[in-house]
This record gives C-alpha cells, structure tokens and sequence, in this order.
C-alpha cells in the first residue's frame, strides 16, 4: 500500500509539470471537456503547486474532487464512436409537421351538367342501406391551409388547380387507374392551417374527381362534385407517397330527407301534384308510408297538368301503380336494357343515350332527376307519364297424368 501511494503521487506530480507547462489555452484548444478544463486551470494555478501531495489521503481527496464522471461506452458496445459534440436523436412520437398543404386555390363552378350525365357519387352506392350504419371509407386527403378551401355544395362540380408537386404526382397516378372511379375516385377535403398531421375527429367533405386535366405548365385542374361530410377516424402517411395523408373517415348521413315517401314529394317543388294525386288512394298513401322499401317513377308538376282534371279517384290508383316499384333501385344499379317490373305488372325497360349513363330514360320517358332520398326508399323524377300496361302472366303448368312417374 505504501508503494502504490508512491507511485500514484509521482503519476499526480507528473500530471501537473505537464498541465502548468501547457497552459490552460492550449487545453481549451485540444477540445478536451469542460470538466477537464476546469480541472487544469486548478493544478496549474500557484495554490495547487504550493500545496504538497505527499500522503495517501491527498491523492485520495484531489482523485474524489476532480470526477470527471463514468467513462463514455465503448464503440465496440455501440457501434458508434463516441463524441461528447454528436447530437442525440430522439424519435417523435407526436404528429407529423410540415406535410405537404395546398396553399391557395380558386374554384370555378359549374352551373350545367355535361351532356345531362348523371354525377355519381360515393354515397349512392349506400342509398339502399337505411337502418344498418354505413361502413368506414379509406380516402387520401387533401389538405389545404386556408379556410376558403373548395366547398362545392351536395352534387356539385368546381374545378381547382392543383402545383404542388406531391399532389401533382398523386392525380397523375389517379388519372392512370390508381382512383376507386373511372379518371379519377373519391378524396377528402380538409383544412390544416399549421400543416400538421390531420388529426382523429378533422371534419371535412367527402368529393368525387371527375376528371383530371394535365396543363402546359405542369399544374393539373381537377374537377370535383360535393358529397356528404366526414369525419376523420384515423390517419397515416403512407411510404412512397411523398408526405401525402390517406385516412379512414366515417361518412355522416344527410338527415334533410329522412322521411316517407308521400312526405318527400310533398316539399320537392317539381312533386306537389303528384303528392296531391297520393291523397286520392289511400292504398297507396298507406303503402309508400310504410316500411318499403319502394322506388318511384314521379311524374312531374309538368306532365300531370294536363290531365289534372280528368282524374277522379277511381282510376288515381290505376295511373300511379305502374310508376311505382317494391325494392329500393337506385341509379347506380340501373343499366341500359334492365327491366323493372311495377306494382301493376307493368314492365319498366331503362335506357341511356350515352355511356355511361347519359340521357337516361324509362320507357321513352326522359328521367331528370335521380334518387331523390326518402326514409324507405328513393325517387326518381321524370318529364311525363308512363302507360300502364301489365304483361301477361304465365298460367300454370298442367299436371301430368301419370302422376309425375
């Protein structure tokens, strides 16, 4: 023990000719640690060199005032070298900043629809669905900064420009087949000022691309038609879309024409008179009152003026069974050549003019509007009346003499 205190005092004396000749400059050149700094400057001041280390208990009391702390890991343990400067990388665990956000837009409307196509939305496809909730949907987002995003109303069409590149690349990859919809599919519109992560609970608008045009200077013009609102359930940044955000959203119902069918065509201004014909058959009243579901042909204000007179309530029954349908059809289901049967026996053919469902029509009878929402089924509004005209029904089958053997 005596020998090892000699030994550490001339490693002590040692220390301290180096340090006093070196001088506190050049250590704070060597990048050595504060500590160390610190550590030297105190050696080689006049106090520490006046003050004898001679004894055990000194050089126990200089190595316990001067700790410089554990000793950094090995880069063996850590793979890395080891550097008091290095920064430390700490994971985020929060939302995601800085996504890619539309900063600024400015909508056109359209006033017309093309070629009286009908602009089939998302929603339709759950028109048939009424006590059951509808399911989740998955779109990608489109995030703007501004309040003043594109609010097209419930079927409208706007068109924006979109030139960032992100969402440039994205609606390229929609108009190639990527969209859940022929040149293009369903998105949501959503506003985040701080361009952070959309979190769960954002409400925006569920919308329909309608068709995606490339312009010369690189920019891409979208054309969109409203549906309903939505809630974001959850969100996530997928890899290999650059920062752009998909998410899960519930879709909320309209509850503007969550009624019967009498009820409903009572408040369309283009159905008051074929509302008015309901109230002269009450078999009919109670029938489109009940559960359904039910599809209806409506004529039109226009097309029962002129026989508003020769109707009586006798044959108000006669007329209105052959526009009428059991089971809910909307105009998603129709195709060119389906045939509907009524109530009376009278077999609807429909028909389109163009593809995929331009100039609709049912029996020759052009069709203006389509679903017309109720509480138990849908209506659709047409430009005159439809000739009632049961088909034959089959008789039955004569029974074998034999028996059946």
């Amino acid at each position: 023990s005596r020998l090892g205190a000699i030994c550490s005092w001339l490693g002590q004396c040692c220390d301290m000719a180096r340090l006093q000749q070196a001088g506190p400059a050049q250590l704070r050149s060597e990048g050595s640690g504060r500590h160390l700094q610190r550590a030297g400057e105190r050696i080689c001041s006049p106090a520490s060199i006046a003050r004898p280390l001679s004894t055990c208990s000194s050089a126990g009391s200089l190595r316990s005032a001067y700790d410089l702390g554990p000793p950094p890991p090995p880069s063996g343990r850590t793979g890395l070298l080891y550097s008091s400067k290095a920064p430390t990388l700490v994971p985020n665990t929060g939302p995601a900043e800085n996504v890619p956000a539309i900063r600024s837009t400015h909508q056109h409307r359209q006033a017309k629809e093309v070629h009286g196509q009908r602009r089939i939305l998302w929603s339709d496809s759950l028109v048939h669905v009424t006590d059951e909730p509808w399911p989740a949907h998955a779109v990608p987002l489109l995030v703007f900064t501004d309040e003043d995003r594109p609010c097209p109303g419930f079927r409208e069409e706007v068109k924006f420009t979109l030139r960032d590149e992100t969402y440039v690349n994205f609606a390229l990859r929609m108009k190639c087949g990527s969209g859940d919809r022929y040149m293009g599919g369903s998105v949501g519109l959503v506003v985040c000022p701080d361009r952070s992560e959309v979190l769960p609970g954002t409400e925006g608008q569920l919308a329909t691309v309608t068709n995606i045009v490339v312009q010369p200077d690189n920019s891409v013009m979208l054309s969109v038609v409203g549906d309903l609102t939505i809630r974001v359930i959850r969100s996530w940044l997928p890899r290999g879309l650059q920062g752009l955000q998909l998410a899960v959203v519930e879709v909320l119902r309209a509850t503007r024409r969550e009624e019967a069918i009498p009820r409903v065509c009572s408040l369309e201004p283009g159905l008051m008179k074929f509302a008015s014909l309901l109230q002269g058959s009450s078999r009919l009243l109670d029938l489109l009152s009940g559960r359904g579901p039910f599809t209806v042909f409506a004529p039109d204000n226009e097309a029962l003026e002129a026989l508003e007179g020769d109707l009586d309530a006798e044959n108000v029954e006669g007329l209105l069974s052959c526009h009428i349908i059991e089971g809910m059809v909307p105009c998603q289901a129709m195709y060119s050549g389906r045939a509907l049967s009524a109530l009376d026996g009278t077999v609807l053919h429909m028909k389109f003019g163009h593809w995929p469902r331009g100039d609709p029509s049912v029996n020759d009878i052009p069709v203006e509007e389509w679903d017309i929402r109720c509480a138990n089924g849908v209506v659709h509004r047409i430009s005159g009346l439809l000739m009632s005209a049961p088909a034959p029904r089959r008789g039955s089958l004569p029974q074998r003499r034999d028996g059946g053997r």
